[in-house]
């Protein structure tokens, strides 16, 4: 059981991606304020679920993603205030970026 939850497990990644999927989906379709074409608006939803399982493999590059799919949401899509997965993408995102990313690159956007 310690091997299947070690601390570089993919397991307990798995269970919030899924949790980011399911919820992500449920307020893209429920979302009153919805702009843009419906599919995209789930598309991005699964990006930001598929971020979320990789986000302590690759910190920096998952949160300069997510930040990506933020501009891309708000410029075209469903504005990230509407949804509720954003802001907890801001939380585990900042989080994993804090906590695994090291060298020059994580330093580049406080420069």
């Amino acid at each position: 059981m310690s091997r299947v939850l070690s601390r570089d497990s993919y397991v307990p990644d798995a269970i919030v991606a899924a949790i980011f999927a399911v919820v992500g989906i449920l307020d893209a379709t429920d979302a009153a304020q919805r702009e843009g074409p419906l599919w995209l608006n789930l598309a991005a939803q699964l990006v930001l679920a598929a971020l979320v399982l990789v986000r302590r493999r690759r910190a920096l590059a998952t949160g300069y993603a997510f930040l990506a799919l933020l501009a891309a949401l708000a410029l075209g899509l469903t504005s990230p205030a509407v949804l509720s997965m954003p802001l907890f993408g801001l939380l585990l995102f900042g989080y994993a970026v804090g906590a695994r990313a090291s060298g020059p690159a994580s330093r580049a956007p406080t420069a």
